[in-house]
């Protein structure tokens, strides 16, 4: 994948989405989500994330993942997913999706999938997705989800899920996914995500999501997800 390239797909690139910009979702900011803080993420940790270990967490396996595996996923394809394909989701395109634009895509807008609503998914709610919850989503449970299992998810398949298809998805379509619209999907709008906010998802709170907490989800544990386990 990396072959692929995540340095390719910076080449593609986000740097370039950084030129769009992800820089400018610092200026939202990243830079006040650390503010907020994803310092004090890094404080609950990212870099703690890194001590459970994404190393540990290759050594667990994204590794054995590739021996399940994200290069089968690859064989499947994320390179055919390319040959589908990302490269042809560029032709219809992230690029052209950029031309839509992540900035387009905040004029279409996640605020107008906020009219549908994320706001709505939040009257439905990402409260009652607690309610429902996330917490029950652990007691129906990410280790059920493992138990239906991601390995049984690749048996029903994200190969099946491409048989159903992700190209079917194109079918259904992205494209028409922003005839319904990505570009709606912003008259909704991730500026209005942001007017709900990610301050006031963070005011709900991600800062709360860490109250219920992404400590508690590591509680729970990304080190009881690696017992569960990967």
């Amino acid at each position: 994948m990396i072959e692929l390239n995540w340095c390719t797909m910076i080449e593609l690139n986000w740097c370039t989405m950084i030129e769009l910009n992800w820089c400018t979702m610092i200026e939202l900011n990243w830079c006040t989500m650390i503010e907020l803080n994803g310092a004090t993420m890094i404080e609950l940790n990212w870099c703690t994330m890194i001590e459970l270990n994404w190393c540990t967490m290759i050594e667990l396996n994204w590794c054995k993942m590739i021996e399940l595996n994200w290069c089968t996923m690859i064989e499947l394809n994320w390179c055919t997913m390319i040959e589908l394909n990302w490269c042809t989701m560029i032709e219809l395109n992230w690029c052209t999706m950029i031309e839509l634009n992540w900035c387009t895509m905040i004029e279409l807008n996640w605020c107008t999938m906020i009219e549908l609503n994320w706001c709505t998914m939040i009257e439905l709610n990402w409260c009652t997705m607690i309610e429902l919850n996330w917490c029950t989503m652990i007691e129906l449970n990410w280790c059920t989800m493992i138990e239906l299992n991601w390995c049984t998810m690749i048996e029903l398949n994200w190969c099946t899920m491409i048989e159903l298809n992700w190209c079917t998805m194109i079918e259904l379509n992205w494209c028409t996914m922003i005839e319904l619209n990505w570009c709606t999907m912003i008259e909704l709008n991730w500026c209005t995500m942001i007017e709900l906010n990610w301050c006031t998802m963070i005011e709900l709170n991600w800062c709360t999501m860490i109250e219920l907490n992404w400590c508690t989800m590591i509680e729970l544990n990304w080190c009881t997800m690696i017992e569960l386990n990967w």
